[in-house]
């Protein structure tokens, strides 16, 4: 304080007169306008410098080589929240350099989906999409579309412009095209030259998926004729209609190049499916995709006896069956000697419960792998999803025909805890090679104890010997919150005991 009128007073403890008092209060106030003033002024400075700092970041530096920065747009368009197309034009208008390293970035114009188109009237800008594509230069392309028919049934797709821009736009090398009706798609592929010289993308196609809603049953022949001209194709997802019995597959069919394959249909597994499969004998991966169907009795029962050999087969997945599905009988009809996961997932619709014959039915086809010629010796991951059983019992005899798994999955199991009531299938010890058990989405108020199958892990690990040693790593439960339901499982007392063993022990509730 420089104010002489007011020294004395820091000299002494002397009483203050009212105008002595606010003569002081004025002096704060004065204070304290000049400090804002500053604090306002060192604000202003501070925001100054924040954006000179920006002028020199390393984007805008160029530290970062544009090869750098195009993997990062690449990466950004993969975790985007919009749509790919929309980040992308974001990025290109952040600066003129980020546009630049975009435009010489060819695979992040490589791909486009087309999304949903409904209306006929709509007209695809072709000229536009043309350009985008020709960005990527000879990158390999991937083209995404789905058309909705209107109540008049009118196909909003257009045949003769997709053509062209599959044509002029090559080398595709992924696409994707969805119809109500399978004649619209065959009308796309029909306008494509049939000469490889005219058409490369008949040689550059790699993937290519097709769902179609029906399709008239007098010319479902063509469909097959889609597939004869990429005969390079290495992934193939079909999506088809309705059965109808007059339907077949040509013996002639060139899919020996497939390593994936991906069948959602409703066709009980007869000498069409048998042929599809035996000219995929490099097959890898297989999904057969159910829907939900449900079949009349005996439908699905195979009309051949000879069984279909897959010996690269490596990955199984049966989804969406229905609970009274016989549709497991397919297994039995396989041979698959290098298959390592198998996947079956029911529902997710509950309905009736397998009885003891239908559990039993299922034990015996799953277990049927192991058997016979060419049996599955190595299978690491059993992956079995909303299986509608009373009893988990069953369950025993199917984890006991793969000694080798290390990975058991049970998603959704509505039943009670009965395969977990003794660590050994008659004279074998079960799952002795488990490392990862994971049983998820049970219900809380169901007949599952959690203690008997903390109890079945702890046991095992007592008969533990040096040749056969517990691989027991991690165990996963979570499960359905009831507000009434029991105990948390965490105070089971086993669940403790393999935690402080060292196994990652997750209990949640979902």
């Amino acid at each position: 304080m420089n104010d002489s009128r007011f020294a004395h007073l820091f000299e002494g403890n002397f009483d203050l007169d009212p105008i002595e008092i606010a003569s002081i209060k004025h002096e704060i106030e004065n204070r304290t306008v000049s400090i804002n003033g500053l604090r306002l002024e060192l604000q202003k400075l501070e925001s100054e410098r924040e954006k000179y700092q920006t002028l020199l970041s390393p984007l805008r530096c160029n530290a970062v080589p544009p090869e750098i920065l195009g993997q990062i747009f690449k990466f950004s368009l993969l975790i985007a929240a919009t749509s790919q197309e929309k980040r992308l034009k974001v990025l290109c208008l952040v600066c003129r350099r980020w546009r630049d390293v975009a435009l010489g970035t060819p695979s992040l114009w490589a791909a486009v989906n087309l999304g949903v188109v409904r209306k006929q009237g709509r007209r695809l800008n072709f000229e536009r999409i043309g350009t985008w594509l020709a960005r990527s230069g000879v990158v390999q392309k991937s083209l995404k579309i789905t058309g909705r028919h209107s109540d008049f049934g009118r196909c909003p797709l257009p045949a003769q412009e997709l053509s062209h821009l599959l044509v002029d736009r090559a080398p595709f090398g992924t696409l994707s095209l969805e119809c109500d009706n399978g004649e619209c798609l065959e009308r796309i592929f029909s306008q494509l030259p049939r000469d490889t010289t005219q058409n490369p993308m008949s040689t550059s196609m790699r993937s290519l998926s097709l769902r179609m809603v029906f399709h008239p049953f007098e010319s479902f022949a063509h469909v097959w004729s889609i597939l004869h001209r990429f005969p390079a194709l290495d992934s193939l997802s079909l999506d088809l209609p309705w059965f109808d019995t007059i339907w077949t597959v040509p013996e002639d069919l060139r899919l020996t190049n497939l390593t994936g394959l991906t069948l959602a249909c409703d066709w009980p597994f007869l000498s069409s499916v048998v042929t599809i499969l035996r000219s995929c004998v490099n097959l890898e991966t297989l999904v057969m995709d159910y829907k939900r169907l449900i079949r009349e009795p005996g439908e699905a029962l195979p009309s051949i006896s000879d069984q279909v050999l897959l010996p690269r087969l490596r990955k199984l997945e049966m989804q969406r069956l229905p609970s009274e599905s016989e549709d497991t009988r397919f297994l039995c009809f396989l041979r698959t000697p290098s298959l390592q996961t198998l996947k079956i997932r029911f529902g997710p619709d509950s309905l009736d419960p397998l009885g003891d014959s239908g559990l039993s039915g299922f034990s015996s086809d799953v277990t049927s792998l192991a058997k016979g010629p060419n049996p599955v010796s190595g299978l690491q991951h059993l992956f079995i999803q909303a299986i509608p059983i009373s009893s988990s019992f069953g369950l025993r005899e199917v984890i006991h025909a793969f000694p080798t798994l290390v990975h058991l999955t049970l998603d959704g199991l509505q039943s009670d805890s009965s395969m977990f009531k003794d660590p050994f299938y008659f004279d074998d010890m079960l799952l002795p090679n488990l490392k990862v058990l994971k049983v998820l989405n049970l219900q809380e108020d169901g007949d599952f104890e959690y203690e008997e199958m903390f109890n079945f892990l702890a046991e095992r690990r007592e008969y533990a010997t040096e040749e056969l040693p517990d691989s027991l790593e991690e165990v996963e439960v979570s499960i359905i919150r009831d507000p009434e339901g029991q105990n948390h499982p965490k105070d089971a007392p086993h669940a403790s005991q393999l935690a402080e063993e060292g196994v990652a022990v997750s209990i949640s509730f979902v």
